[in-house]
């Protein structure tokens, strides 16, 4: 029976918990999207998604730990540090650099490993739906070997 994930937190359940189908919806359908080019990465590529994931990570975590009266400028000192490291990505999996910043945010919040995960043990099929433009991403477990 299929589990509907309409957030982060409840996708990062249903994948730690190692449910056999999962159907994301909404705005999170559509971000997973653009992390569908995980399903094909090498090891190497896979390790500089890990460390993109952990160099932001530590920057927004600077930004954040700096703030106070300065907060405008950690911000604008922070930026393009994250936009660099998302070029970077970009390039890397050949994607835009929006792509890179949504997968950098996904996973930055549902974990690096849990994101992987999704794309590598789960067999995935997007569909964008007609009605009021909803989107859904179904992913069914792969069976183990």
């Amino acid at each position: 029976m299929a589990v509907y994930a309409k957030t982060k937190d409840e996708l990062k359940k249903y994948i730690e918990n190692k449910e056999s189908e999962i159907i994301v919806e909404g705005k999170l359908a559509k971000q997973l999207k653009k992390c569908e080019v995980l399903k094909h990465a090498t090891p190497a590529k896979i390790a500089i998604l890990t460390g993109s994931i952990a160099a932001v990570g530590a920057t927004i975590a600077a930004i954040i730990l700096s703030s106070g009266p300065t907060m405008g400028l950690s911000y604008i000192l922070g930026t393009p540090a994250v936009v660099t490291e998302a070029a970077l990505l970009g390039s890397t999996f050949s994607i835009g650099t929006a792509a890179a910043v949504t997968m950098l945010i996904l996973g930055s919040t549902l974990g690096a490993s849990v994101l992987i995960s999704l794309f590598k043990d789960y067999e995935s099929e997007f569909e964008a739906g007609v009605d009021k433009g909803k989107a859904y991403f179904k992913f069914k477990r792969k069976k183990e070997k």
